[in-house]
Parts: C-alpha cells; structure tokens; sequence
C-alpha cells in the first residue's frame, strides 16, 4: 500500500503483530512455569505448611508425583529437597542458656575495637611533635678593654692597642705604665695577649713597670679587665710559667684557647747589658669566670 511518497509493505507489519503476540505467551508461559516449581519445592519441603486436607493430600499423592516427575528435570532441586531441614527439640530451646550480661556488653566492644576508628587526643597530638628549638641567641659584641685591674699587685693601668712588629714580635707599650693588648677582645673566645714592662729607665733612672710584680700572681688570683663602655669581666689565674726568651714555646704561649682566656706576659730573669733585654719571660694564663 503506498501513502503519499512512502511504501508501507502490509504483510510484514502483520508478521511483526503475531511475533509479539507469540514472545508474550512465551513469557507467561515462564512466569507461571516458575511460580508452579516454587510451589512445588515448597510442598516437597513442607507439606505440613499448607492448611487442612490440602497437605494430606500433598503428602500422599503431590510430593511422589513431583519427585518422580519433576525433580529429575532440575538436579539442582533434587539436593536442596533431599537434605531435610533439622529438628529442633522445644526442650532443646528452653534449655539454651541466655547470654550473660557479661558476653552481651563484650560484644559491642570488640566490634567497637575491630572496626572503629581511634579518635586522637589533640593533646596527644600535640605531644608527639618535636620540641622546637630556642632561638639562637644573637651573640653581643664584646668592647674593646679600657684598663686592668688586679687587685693583689694594687695595679690599675690603662690597655692600649698594640701591633706586631716588623719582625713577627708583639709590640711593647709606649709607657712603664701602659698595658699593651693583642689579638681578640678579652672576653671574646680565644686567648687575648696583654703584655707589660717589667721596668723602665725614664731620665736616666730605673722605674717599675706596669707588670712589675706579675711574678708574684698564684693560680685562683683574680684579674679584672674593663671595656669602654663601662661593662666588666673578671679572670682567675690558671697556672704562673717562667720560661727562657730563646726556647719559649710559643704556640703554647700565643695559641688560641676553647675558653675566653687573657694571657699576661713581662720581662724576668737575667738582664743582659749588651742586649739590653731580660733573658726570661713570665707567663700567667687566667680563664673568664664573669662579666657583668
């Protein structure tokens, strides 16, 4: 039959009508297929829950026919109907003891245990990190020294700065009565130098040096050096060492040291004319005990 421009072919359209006719039967076909089998399991299996006569006569007459009939088309149903259900005693229900009080508050705890999720303490947390560090405190600048003090010679003279000569030597203070300084600050890490005169000829006399009495200094002596800005820092005297000008161990003498430490050094010994210099030296180390 031909509408308009397109050609609708009648008999197919009629062929695809009886198709779903026929899949629709096929289905409720199944359908009632399946419901009469499960009907049928569960009078295999409990006759005894259809009411009245209808599970007598399902006992005598159903269940042979089924087995005989059915169940041979469907191994699978043949296990599931042949493995009876087991008997339950009612004294045997009576007789199961109830759980204690006991076992019924265990079981939510290990459930609880096994499959919860532990909550942290925040102070917990808090506890497990590091311990952060104290900031480094910003080392303060030591002054330079202004004077030194030592109480047991009664001496208090002024410090100057002093170079090394020409030669590699340490210079000498200018006066008898200056104190001559070297290397670091006194206070500072390391081993700062102070040298002095043992004497001195002004005008054509001999004087006392600075250092005059140095030799005299015992260990636990206590030397007092302040800076230029008022601050203090005492020393207590380590060891005394008299040693030979020529043989001096100098880096023992002139070494730096792990502590703040001054190093005080004089003239003694013989005295020789045509030198015109002491042939010993006097050393005494002291060690910072205080600053203030």
């Amino acid at each position: 039959m031909r509408h308009g421009r397109f050609f609708i072919p009648t008999h197919r359209r009629g062929g695809r009508a009886h198709l779903l006719v026929a899949l629709r039967v096929f289905a409720v076909t199944l359908i009632a297929v399946a419901v009469a089998l499960d009907v049928a399991l569960l009078i295999v299996q409990d006759p005894a829950a259809l009411p009245g006569p209808l599970g007598q006569v399902a006992e005598d007459r159903v269940i042979p026919w089924a087995q005989d009939n059915i169940l041979p088309l469907f191994p699978g149903l043949v296990t599931v109907a042949a493995e009876p259900l087991p008997a339950v005693s009612p004294a045997a229900v009576v007789a199961e003891p109830s759980p204690t009080a006991e076992a019924v508050a265990a079981v939510p705890t290990a459930v609880a245990t096994a499959t919860s999720t532990p909550v942290r303490n925040p102070a917990d947390s808090a506890a497990a990190l590091p311990t952060p560090l104290p900031p480094t405190p910003t080392p303060v600048p030591v002054p330079k020294p202004e004077r030194i003090v030592i109480p047991s010679l009664e001496l208090d003279a002024p410090v100057i700065a002093v170079a090394l000569t020409a030669d590699g030597a340490m210079g000498t203070p200018r006066t008898a009565w200056e104190v001559g300084w070297y290397g670091p600050r006194p206070g500072e890490r390391g081993n700062a130098l102070l040298t002095g005169h043992v004497d001195w000829v002004d005008a054509g006399r001999v004087v006392k040096g600075s250092f005059y009495g140095l030799s005299k200094l015992e260990p636990g002596s206590e030397v007092t050096i302040r800076a230029v800005d008022g601050s203090s820092r005492r020393f207590v005297v380590d060891w005394k060492k008299f040693y030979d000008a020529a043989s001096a161990p100098l880096a023992e003498i002139t070494g730096p040291t792990e502590q703040p430490s001054v190093t005080l050094i004089t003239c003694g010994g013989k005295f020789d004319r045509t030198l015109r210099s002491y042939l010993g030296r006097w050393v005494v180390r002291a060690t910072l005990v205080q600053q203030r």
